[in-house]
């Protein structure tokens, strides 16, 4: 894609022409200010999310987890719907091995994660399997608690 750089003082400018489109996603948050957990792998293997996220439960106690195809090749979207303060999920996250670092700082910064829901192009989220969980605990948080989401701009890949 074409791209403009150019300094003005102190001040550096890049302007590019990409191509993306608007998408919709949920956001971690609740309105008790705790969160869900929300994981965003890019480049993995199936294998390689499915041992990340049994680790991840197994280490911190976790009920299912639900594990998604973002519809693209070694791309995948994975959540759990289980209650938890901000920084315990930051730093279940932060344990996650193969978790899209670029997700997870953004998260960190904003101050909650957000996962995609909407088609991307022709890729479509769908949902491949559940993680067992490392408890006989469901998931604690119903869908109606999901009241934040985002819309943004990403790249069409």
């Amino acid at each position: 894609m074409p791209h403009l750089r150019f300094k003005r003082g102190p001040i550096n400018f890049y302007l590019a022409a990409t191509i993306s489109r608007q998408v919709r996603g949920v956001n971690s948050n609740l309105e008790d200010g705790n969160h869900v957990l929300f994981w965003d792998f890019d480049n993995s293997t199936l294998r390689e999310v499915i041992d990340s996220l049994e680790e991840v439960s197994d280490r911190f106690g976790l009920p299912a987890i639900a594990l998604l195809t973002t519809g693209a090749p070694k791309h995948w979207h994975a959540y759990c719907l289980t209650r938890c303060e901000r920084r315990e999920a930051q730093a279940i996250l932060g344990w996650t091995r193969g978790l899209d670092k670029m997700y997870q700082a953004f998260g960190i910064l904003r101050g909650y994660w957000t996962l995609r829901f909407t088609p991307k192009g022709s890729r479509k989220i769908e949902h491949v399997l559940f993680v067992p969980g490392n408890t006989d605990q469901y998931w604690d948080v119903g869908w109606k608690e999901l009241t934040s989401g985002s819309e943004y701009w990403t790249k069409q890949l």
